[in-house]
């Protein structure tokens, strides 16, 4: 094989970290459930939109900000199940793993919580492939894998990746582009 069509082969892989590789919706029902007001109001399975305050009545919307904006929410997010180990092998595979990650508004904790988690779970050299960006069709790769249906963007930037959906309740109503989940076939889906 060529120097060339090695080349060819590595991709760049943007990897979102809520609800993609860090399970928020895990976390965050585990803790709406401690919550008098807000326990057994809304159940993961049951979302219909990528913001969770969308699917709560107005009148418990700053209960359930108040979660995940707390102090430790994002340092204590488990792993999605089989992410770390895709993750790993994307990398072992020579693939460019980058971690693409949107930090919230007015938060005091996401972003260094954020990184804390990674080199938690995925370790200290994937602290230098985070990229924190609210607008994520002006970041280059081959595809991004988000759970997001609607990415952002100021005006009408044409993203250089494929979108691929990871797979959640509030994303399945979307047929218009490719879906994984790291316990199902990924590879398949990135053509690896």
């Amino acid at each position: 094989m060529s120097i060339e069509e090695e080349r060819v082969k590595v991709l760049t892989v943007l990897v979102d970290m809520d609800d993609v590789i860090a399970d928020w919706s895990g976390h965050f029902f585990e803790l709406a459930g401690q919550i008098p007001e807000l326990r057994g109001r809304l159940i993961h399975s049951e979302r219909k939109s990528f913001s969770v305050l969308d699917d709560y009545p107005k009148e418990l919307e700053d209960a359930a900000r108040e979660i995940y904006e707390s102090e430790g929410f994002f340092r204590d997010l488990k792993p999605v199940d089989g992410a770390i180990e895709a993750i790993h092998e994307l990398s072992r595979l020579g693939h460019n793993v980058l971690i693409c990650t949107a930090p919230l508004h007015f938060h005091t904790y996401c972003v260094t919580e954020k990184f804390d988690w990674v080199q938690t779970h995925l370790g200290a050299e994937f602290k230098r492939q985070m990229i924190l960006a609210k607008y994520k069709k002006f970041v280059h790769g081959d595809y991004l894998i988000d759970d997001n249906p609607n990415i952002r963007s100021l005006r009408h930037e044409v993203p250089s990746w494929q979108h691929i959906l990871y797979t959640q309740p509030y994303n399945m109503s979307v047929t218009d582009r490719p879906r994984i989940t790291w316990t199902g076939d990924w590879k398949s889906v990135l053509r690896l």
